[in-house]
């Protein structure tokens, strides 16, 4: 069985990077770790890229800038050295991310919560996604008292910010010799009917009611028409960067994550879409041990549906938990339950999220 771990640790943050003063060196944690995943047999590692990569400025809750800019060639430079000391083992390296614009989060190097502002974010500022009543996701990220998971995501609606994201990804690519790329859906709002709140930036609402001839604001959010039309421009982001990595770099795997059969509902995501297109190299479904039996259902589900559209299938066992506000809390699985699942649910080729024990 072919393995992959997911390494979420290699230190990210713009501002982090910044203050060291041997930030582009791999740390020694870092060589450490890679070495461990060698000798536990994975011969695939998915780095997460940090949103934070391209920020520009660090903003505090006064709204006080500072230029952390530089700090993207040095994590690139890093990002490289992570993929070539694997390389040393044989271990393939993809980088999975997806398109946040702006983040909040807590800051250890000085101790305080920040907003991360990307370079795209800065340079394209009416083009964040709104909510049904306007309210921009970069102000929820603002509000330090809002109730929502604190990311502020790119309006796919606009082919400019597509154009932007996909410049990016490449650069990340190319700049970091990456074996892949991975792109996943975001976290993101829902209304009382388990439906993402985003999706109403003008292009998406004026081409729905042009080919619909009905207002947006007349049907529910929930509505599936609505909800179709707002995932295809997500598609239409992995079409157009599909088409740019075979041009420049087609030696590159790409995929995408998928959680569900009802991502399109939750994450505006329908990696059902993408892969009946034939637009990646392979499909990560991740699924966890909260709920066994479920996780094995949806495995079964999916297996036919990536067998018949000629998708490659890979499961991830995701082994952390959540809580509500989507704060990591740390969970370990005993390794017996993860035996179990792995025999009933009969995966070819599995991916392990978090700690194994």
């Amino acid at each position: 069985m072919k393995s992959i771990y997911f390494y979420t640790t290699l230190i990210n943050a713009g501002s982090e990077l910044h203050e060291e003063a041997n930030a582009a060196s791999l740390p020694d944690e870092d060589i450490a770790n890679i070495a461990k995943i060698a000798e536990a047999g994975f011969s695939q590692i998915q780095l997460w890229v940090d949103g934070s990569a391209g920020a520009a400025y660090r903003v505090d809750k006064e709204g006080d800038r500072r230029d952390i800019s530089s700090s993207k060639k040095t994590y690139y430079q890093r990002i490289r050295k992570f993929v070539d000391y694997a390389h040393t083992f044989g271990i393939k390296t993809h980088l999975y991310t997806t398109w946040a614009l702006a983040v909040r989060r807590f800051d250890a190097v000085v101790g305080a919560e920040y907003v991360f502002e990307t370079s795209i974010g800065l340079a394209h500022r009416d083009k964040y996604t709104l909510t049904r009543d306007s309210l921009c996701s970069l102000d929820i990220v603002r509000d330090v008292n809002s109730k929502y998971y604190p990311v502020a995501i790119a309006a796919l609606g606009y082919p400019q910010m597509r154009a932007a994201l996909v410049e990016y990804y490449l650069e990340l690519v190319l700049e970091t010799n990456a074996d892949g790329l991975q792109l996943e859906p975001l976290s993101m709002p829902l209304d009382k009917e388990g439906v993402s709140i985003y999706g109403y930036e003008a292009p998406i609402v004026e081409g729905f009611e042009s080919l619909y001839g009905k207002s947006v604001y007349a049907i529910s959010n929930s509505d599936q028409s609505w909800i179709d039309y707002r995932c295809s421009f997500a598609t239409a982001l992995v079409q157009e960067l599909a088409a740019q990595l075979k041009n420049k770099c087609s030696d590159i795997r790409f995929s995408v994550v998928g959680y569900s059969f009802d991502d399109n509902r939750r994450n505006l995501f329908s990696w059902q879409d993408i892969l009946k297109l034939g637009l990646v190299d392979e499909f990560y479904l991740r699924v966890s041990l909260v709920d066994p039996q479920k996780s094995i259902e949806i495995i079964k589900k999916a297996r036919p549906f990536c067998k018949e559209v000629g998708i490659e299938l890979i499961t991830v066992l995701d082994l952390k938990s959540y809580t509500e506000d989507f704060t990591d809390k740390q969970k370990t699985i005993n390794t017996k339950k993860c035996e179990d699942f792995l025999l009933e649910s009969s995966v070819e080729k599995i991916g392990y999220y978090g700690n194994l024990n």
